[in-house]
């Protein structure tokens, strides 16, 4: 018989909120919680890795670096396009993330033919701008007998080749690395995400509750 005044001795039955299983669920809870914040750099238990991509090609580092590229290549070698540093900043990331000439225009809200001239003017041509035997005939001076828009598309792309080459490609070369290094830095972060949540869910117990 014990003391009235001491605590009544515990029993198998009695409830335990904070007992060693619920413990070691917090715990684990915390450190699944650790691991995600790591490798998603977010406490929302949601990712999207397509906009991930498409924030990092849009931010203001990305965006101002090409926009200044494409400054100094207007104070170099002057533009015919009367499109602004901006819109043609856009046109250049559209035109490396796959956009055909159309759908730069509406993204724009430009002619096409505004598009092309634009491209034209900083260096961005396609396989399918002329025909290469009207933009041989074209460069080597000679008369032909064709479309005359399709003369002057082709003067066009020859005239692009020209201020390309005087310029060693560089404007070119600078604007596919920039914008390449930004798609694959885009796709190191997702990926490096992809796997810390892959690790952080082989060790998830399915008994945890993982709502934070």
């Amino acid at each position: 018989m014990h003391d009235s005044d001491d605590p009544p001795a515990r029993t198998p039955d009695d409830s335990d909120p904070d007992g060693p299983e619920e413990r070691a669920d917090d715990a684990e809870t915390e450190h699944l919680r650790d691991v995600f914040v790591e490798a998603t750099g977010t406490e929302t238990a949601t990712t999207d890795q397509e906009a991930d991509r498409g924030s990092l090609l849009d931010d203001g580092t990305v965006d101002g670096a090409v926009t200044g590229i494409v400054a100094e290549m207007r104070d170099t070698l002057g533009f015919e396009t009367g499109l602004d540093d901006g819109t043609l900043a856009t046109v250049v990331r559209r035109f490396h993330a796959g956009d055909d000439d159309a759908d730069i225009a509406a993204t724009v809200g430009v002619p096409e033919t505004a598009v092309v001239r634009a491209r034209f003017d900083l260096h961005l041509l396609r396989d399918d701008d002329t025909d290469p035997a009207l933009l041989a005939a074209v460069e080597a001076g000679r008369e032909v007998d064709a479309d005359p828009e399709a003369v002057a598309r082709a003067e066009g792309v020859a005239r692009a080749h020209r201020r390309a080459s005087r310029v060693s490609e560089r404007f070119r070369a600078a604007f596919e690395e920039r914008l390449t290094d930004a798609d694959l830095e885009g796709r190191v972060i997702g990926d490096a995400r992809a796997d810390g949540l892959r690790e952080a869910a082989e060790d998830i117990n399915p008994e945890v509750d993982l709502s934070f």
